[in-house]
């Protein structure tokens, strides 16, 4: 999982946003060194991304923030309908982009100039793959609807559009309702809670969820002990880091047994599954079924 941190002051600030509708065939278009951070919130259905050649699938309540030098496109055109805000903003201060949270920023970024001495300096770390709380959902898209001055409908002629927003000529107002948005998104480099440890963990399992991932990989990630890892995420998600792991990985086992026509080998590995055999003794002990007895099951119930 890969984050991207932030020196603040000076602050992040907000320049512009719209929100974008896409029919199934449609596609996010090539972008190259945009000079300016560009986030994208899915409300509905999946955008598929590549940046600098890690590939992100960006599914419902889920934000991908895409970096200001790097170039950034669809690898796949979208399946069903999608509905998604994006939010440009830039930061005058150093960034690093690092498999860690809050990781310093590299020799030669340069310095914001203020005197460090007299400010109470933080770094603020953001996954550049995240899943969006659930109990944040709701109030961040109504955030993002009072920022956005333009819309893309690909139902409708023309690719984007002006819409009409009360904060257009008030820029105090959407640097404040920007502001809420990143506290909703950032890992603040001193939120060391139970809550921000299991909920790094949690973004990091949903994020990486293919590759090997260890319990000290976990904790590494939330930087903390692996025992303190197991104890914050049990104590937030009712569960082990490891369960709950294993759990994501069977449930996009039983989307791929129903929507592709992978063999088990390839989707075992595919989600991450150490072997075959391994993968369909768990699929067996969660759905009570076997993955090809699953498979058949599910389309004879379509026809």
């Amino acid at each position: 999982m890969k984050y991207i941190s932030i020196y603040a002051p000076p602050y992040p600030f907000f320049l512009y946003s719209g929100d974008a509708l896409f029919r199934p065939g449609d596609s996010h278009a090539h972008r190259s060194s945009l000079g300016a951070f560009d986030m994208l919130f899915v409300e509905y259905g999946c955008l598929y991304m590549v940046e600098d050649g890690d590939f992100y699938e960006v599914n419902k309540n889920e934000a991908l923030l895409l970096s200001p030098t790097q170039i950034h496109r669809s690898y796949k055109r979208c399946t069903e309908e999608t509905y998604f805000h994006w939010l440009h903003f830039h930061t005058t201060a150093p960034i690093e982009i690092s498999s860690s949270p809050h990781a310093k920023a590299a020799p030669g970024t340069g310095k914001p100039n203020f005197d460090y001495s007299m400010e109470n300096l933080e770094i603020y770390s953001i996954p550049i793959h995240q899943k969006i709380r659930e109990e944040a959902a709701d109030g961040l898209y109504t955030d993002l609807r009072a920022l956005e001055s333009y819309s893309i409908n690909r139902y409708q002629t023309g690719s984007m559009k002006s819409k009409e927003s009360f904060l257009h000529e008030n820029r105090l107002k959407q640097q404040k309702i920007f502001l809420d948005i990143l506290s909703d998104v950032v890992i603040h480099e001193s939120g060391r809670s139970g809550s921000r440890v299991a909920y790094t963990i949690m973004q990091l399992i949903l994020s990486d969820y293919p590759q090997k991932l260890s319990l000290e990989d976990m904790a590494e990630a939330a930087s903390c002990h692996p025992v303190h890892a197991i104890r914050c995420f049990q104590s937030e998600y009712g569960t082990t880091p490891g369960k709950a792991l294993t759990t994501l990985r069977l449930n996009k086992a039983e989307e791929l047994l129903t929507t592709t026509t992978l063999t088990c080998e390839e989707i075992s590995e595919a989600v991450g599954f150490s072997s075959p055999y391994y993968f369909s003794r768990l699929f067996k002990k969660q759905f009570q079924i076997p993955p090809l007895q699953y498979r058949k099951a599910a389309g004879e119930a379509v026809k």
